[in-house]
């Protein structure tokens, strides 16, 4: 990520570490698989919770500016909701959230699958253009 490496002096080893060859090959499982490139040299990074903040006041953009707001929301309510609720901490409770997350985790992918892109809205309006132009 070009927004890392060029402000690398916000990124201190607390805020981010590199994989294990061990942990890339625990990511691919049934229902997921990380995107990670087998070809390449080096593992890559992940960024603790401490590194997602910094992460987020290194990306420009409209987009980026909305996932960050909602990424800060969706931590607290995250940690609201545990130290909320105890019960949370007991294993079994655990691994139904876990299922949760892993089933939320493919419905939010089946939906961006199917949502349209600027590039895809562009090329909609140009292709109307030349169509009303003709």
């Amino acid at each position: 990520m070009m927004q890392v490496k060029n402000n690398i002096e916000k990124f201190e080893e607390d805020f981010r570490f590199q994989l294990t060859p061990e942990e890339i090959a625990n990511l691919r499982s049934k229902f997921l698989t990380a995107n990670i490139n087998p070809k390449s040299r080096y593992e890559p990074y992940v960024f603790t919770e401490a590194g997602i903040y910094m992460l987020m006041t290194v990306l420009n953009g409209e987009l980026a500016t909305r996932q960050s707001k909602a990424l800060i929301r969706t931590f607290k309510q995250m940690k609201d909701f545990i130290s909320h609720n105890p019960l949370l901490s007991e294993p079994s409770n655990m691994a139904r959230l876990s299922l949760q997350i892993l089933e939320n985790t493919r419905d939010i992918s089946k939906i961006k699958e199917t949502m349209v892109t600027k590039d895809d809205l562009m090329k909609v309006i140009q292709s109307f253009f030349c169509r009303i132009r003709a």
